[in-house]
């Protein structure tokens, strides 16, 4: 099961415990450039509607990089690679992940 959250979700110290409860946690990160590019036909964001695209989402990576790296088991930079690169990085990611965990618990 995969469940993608808004950037804001793990702002909230309850949401990153629940988050690491549940399972394995990955950041998918992006340069500045490349998430502005990808948010800004996108009206349903309302964080980012209005003047200064660039200027809004640099404010909104710089005050949550560090929630968001703390948070995660897995940081993805995306940039350059397609959706199924991702994906198959991820999901390998995940299998050593939980691989390794079974392995302890049989111990």
């Amino acid at each position: 099961l995969v469940v993608s959250t808004g950037g804001g979700l793990p702002l909230r110290e309850e949401n990153r415990a629940l988050m690491a409860g549940m399972g394995f946690v990955v950041w998918l990160d992006a340069p500045l450039q490349a998430i502005v590019e990808r948010v800004a036909a996108n009206s349903r964001r309302p964080l980012l509607q209005g003047e200064n695209l660039e200027a809004k989402v640099g404010k909104l990576l710089a005050e949550r990089r560090e929630v968001y790296r703390g948070s995660a088991d897995l940081r993805v930079e995306t940039n350059g690679l397609s959706v199924q690169e991702v994906a198959y990085g991820v999901a390998e990611s995940v299998r050593v992940y939980f691989a390794g965990r079974e392995s302890k618990q049989s111990d």
